[in-house]
């Protein structure tokens, strides 16, 4: 919320950024790259993606030691998720 700016101009469709900021605060709704990004902006915190038969996926922002990590599960129906 506090910088739009580093991250509208990545929102898919033309979405705007008020409806994005609503929808994303919904429970279940799904989380990709620019959230990561966010999150380890907001909580201060690399983040590590791990992915079954492939390598990791690393959000490296800062130089400190501390590493939030998620696993990212991509299922047969084409649904893709991620969790911590």
């Amino acid at each position: 919320l506090a910088h739009p700016d580093d991250f509208a101009p990545f929102l898919e469709d033309d979405e705007k950024w008020d409806p994005y900021v609503q929808r994303m605060s919904e429970d279940g709704e799904w989380a990709g790259n620019k959230e990561l990004q966010a999150a380890s902006l907001v909580c201060m915190a690399n983040i590590c993606v791990h992915q079954g038969g492939r390598p990791r996926w690393e959000v490296v922002n800062y130089k400190a030691d501390r590493w939030f990590h998620v696993s990212y599960e991509n299922y047969d129906s084409g649904r893709e998720h991620y969790n911590s």
